[in-house]
């Protein structure tokens, strides 16, 4: 099997009448935080936006819902599997990033998606069938 978390689904509120400090990820919260993360940081706007904005959804993690929680956690996987395969660069990675967790369709917002997109955080997948998520170990 597939070691890794898998899920697609779609933004369906329900969380956030429970629980109304839940939330989803705003678009607006990404500009700022990206602008101050990569001052205080000194890298070239730009340079890095895809860490800059993971950055960002980390400092709403608390507050956002579940799966706006999983789109997070993908992007830091993903990074994690660059970093790994920089450091070693003569060794040829196959491994796959520990979480894979994306809408199959652009949230009721897709100003937030759109943001995220320019930051290289892919927040939508494509759908998968039971016969393809049968082959993960998590789902």
């Amino acid at each position: 099997l597939i070691p890794q978390v898998v899920w697609r689904g779609t933004e369906f509120g329900f969380l956030n009448h429970v629980d109304q400090s839940l939330r989803k990820f705003r678009s607006y919260e990404l500009e700022d935080r990206v602008s101050s993360w990569e001052k205080e940081n000194r890298i070239p706007h730009g340079r890095n936006k895809k860490r800059a904005a993971a950055h960002a959804m980390s400092h709403a993690y608390e507050n956002l819902l579940p799966r706006w929680q999983g789109i997070f956690w993908t992007a830091e996987a993903e990074q994690e599997v660059v970093r790994k395969s920089s450091a070693l660069p003569w060794r040829k990675s196959s491994a796959l990033p520990w979480a894979d967790i994306k809408f199959t369709r652009f949230p009721s917002h897709p100003e937030e998606i759109q943001k995220l997109e320019e930051h290289g955080i892919n927040a939508v997948g494509e759908r998968i069938e039971l016969e393809e998520l049968a082959k993960y170990k998590y789902h």
